[in-house]
């Protein structure tokens, strides 16, 4: 495997983990228009591909980005951000190996 966010989508889904559908472009250009961010390619290519997990624990934590800095971090509720990867497909690729950087 590639472990490209689409062979990452793919072993979740052969694994039975429920995925969303793929969010449109439009919505993802709706969105970044909206709030005034363009998405890195691998977010948006995740996003066209699942538009999240089906199983979301509210209100546990978030994993995204920081208008203002550069990589992928996480926050808990309405603490403060910790970075976690560099780029959106590490973060993947963190997700999938179930790293304890990501908790």
């Amino acid at each position: 495997m590639e472990n490209s966010i689409i062979e990452i989508c793919r072993q979740w889904r052969h694994e039975k983990i429920r995925l969303n559908p793929g969010a449109s472009p439009d919505l993802i250009s709706a969105v970044e228009a909206s709030i005034g961010f363009r998405f890195p390619a691998g977010f948006r290519e995740l996003y066209m591909e699942i538009n999240g997990f089906a199983d979301f624990l509210i209100y546990s934590h978030t994993i995204g980005f920081v208008k203002t800095q550069p990589g992928v971090f996480k926050k808990y509720g309405g603490g403060e951000y910790f970075f976690i990867a560099v780029s959106f497909l590490d973060a993947v690729k963190l997700i999938n190996a179930n790293s304890d950087l990501i908790y």
